[in-house]
């Protein structure tokens, strides 16, 4: 796949498309067919952005270094007017315009190094007049440095210790940038893309190394990096993108015509494994987008394939609303309804065929990537729902063991209980034994006496005896 230099523009009322071809510069306006030549002595080089009233903004030089702006219409009657020549632009290899916020219009600028086999790379206001100094650096692979015109411009870029480094902007000024470690393989890196979304910037970059490609990720926010990840890897592939629809974070790698993909449902915190698309991707460039609506297609790039069509973003968004025909006359009327009566044979002559094929053919890979994401979102909620069961059940088996112990305490205390009333029992009826003997051994000491008492009377009165 041809990474060609071309940008995407999606205004409120029409769509913009600036491509390069032979030293040509070229712009239409999609689905329409018509290309306007812009430039007919360009460099590779241009970048596009929005003017406060939305309206696309070309920058691009000439081969002999002379640079313009150019604000680009439908009508085709675009306007263009030169810069004043500085190192910016005369000397420079590669220059790239940003428009931002909070830095304003300013340009980022490879110089070479006299007697070096490096570069410098520069910055610079939009007069040319400030210029500072980032870092000397090496080209990469397919780029001589990677810029993204997100909130603020970031910029990517190899230094000749073969690290990538992310060069950001803290405030208002040229002078406020700062820079963080990516990689230390910067030479391996052959594409990246880049996204902010929700307060975070997401960095995707493939990187080759012992005949396997691997498609990375790592995500910059509060000024921090985070680890990276593995993705996918394979054994080659011609471009990554990242994009979000709907809150989610898709990273793309594709290689010929096959794509393969990781999403996030957590803002990059984490990805489901990686899966090959469900249908081939016939791409044919990675274009610059810009989209000033409210689209479910959050990107900073768009893959393009054949009639300059937008790849993916098509798969993920909704289609417009289909406007309803008022039908003014009976002419019209029956014309549309043999129409449609038209269609509705065809449609089920193509239904009859569809289900005859449908008994034999397997389930088609489109229905098994489809069914895939369904039950892997599925999956995710009943994951949760497990977690929350196993929660419930520790606490229902913490509250049962609590029950166990307290029935295991009573039963030891009935045990104790019932051994006391037994040895009760035994001494009330010991106690019961003696009572019963003493009653009888008074019984016969009463009797005893009652001998002993008449004996005694007799002794004492013996002439009772007489």
């Amino acid at each position: 796949m041809m990474l060609s230099n071309s940008a995407y523009i999606k205004t409120d009322t029409q769509t913009f498309l600036v491509h390069h071809q032979k030293n040509s510069l070229f712009c239409s306006c999609p689905p329409a067919a018509k290309t306007q030549a812009i430039s007919s002595n360009a460099s590779s080089c241009f970048s596009v952005s929005l003017t406060s009233k939305g309206i696309p903004l070309l920058f691009h030089r000439d081969l002999n270094n002379n640079a313009y702006l150019t604000l680009l219409y439908p009508s085709g009657k675009n306007e263009s007017r030169g810069l004043i020549p500085c190192p910016a632009f005369a000397s420079s290899q590669t220059c790239r315009y940003c428009q931002s916020d909070t830095l304003g219009s300013c340009f980022f600028y490879t110089l070479p190094v006299e007697g070096k086999k490096y570069n410098a790379l520069y910055m610079a206001d939009f007069e040319a007049e400030n210029d500072t100094k980032i870092e000397t650096c090496l080209s990469m692979k397919n780029a001589d440095f990677y810029i993204f015109n997100t909130t603020v411009p970031c910029v990517f870029f190899r230094t000749i210790q073969n690290r990538l480094m992310l060069c950001t902007f803290l405030g208002t000024s040229l002078s406020t940038y700062r820079l963080f470690p990516i990689s230390t393989t910067a030479d391996t890196i052959t594409d990246m893309s880049c996204l902010w979304h929700n307060n975070r910037l997401h960095i995707v970059y493939t990187l080759t190394e012992n005949s396997s490609t691997y498609l990375m990720y790592k995500y910059f926010e509060n000024n921090t990096l985070s680890t990276g990840k593995i993705l996918w890897s394979g054994k080659k592939s011609d471009c990554c993108i990242v994009f979000a629809v709907k809150e989610n974070i898709f990273a793309f790698a594709i290689s010929g015509n096959i794509a393969h993909y990781a999403f996030s449902q957590n803002n990059g915190t984490s990805f489901f494994n990686a899966a090959r698309y469900f249908k081939p991707v016939e791409a044919i460039s990675k274009a610059q987008y810009i989209s000033m609506g409210n689209s479910s297609y959050v990107a900073q790039e768009v893959l393009l394939g054949e009639e300059n069509k937008a790849l993916l973003a098509q798969d993920f968004c909704p289609p417009p609303p289909v406007k309803q025909t008022d039908f003014t006359s009976t002419e019209e009327y029956l014309r549309l309804r043999n129409k449609v009566v038209q269609y509705q044979n065809q449609l089920k002559e193509k239904n009859s065929q569809v289900s005859e094929i449908s008994k034999t053919a397997s389930t088609t890979q489109q229905q098994n990537s489809m069914l895939m994401y369904q039950w892997r979102t599925k999956l995710d909620e009943l994951e949760k729902e497990k977690v929350q069961l196993s929660e419930k059940n520790v606490e229902l088996t913490d509250t049962l063991s609590q029950v166990n112990e307290s029935l295991t305490a009573l039963q030891d205390k009935f045990e104790d209980m019932q051994n006391r009333y037994t040895e009760l029992e035994n001494r009330y009826n010991s106690l019961n034994s003696g009572v019963s003997r003493m009653s009888e051994e008074n019984s016969a000491l009463k009797k005893a006496k009652s001998i002993l008492e008449e004996e005694l009377y007799r002794v004492n009165n013996p002439e009772l005896l007489e």
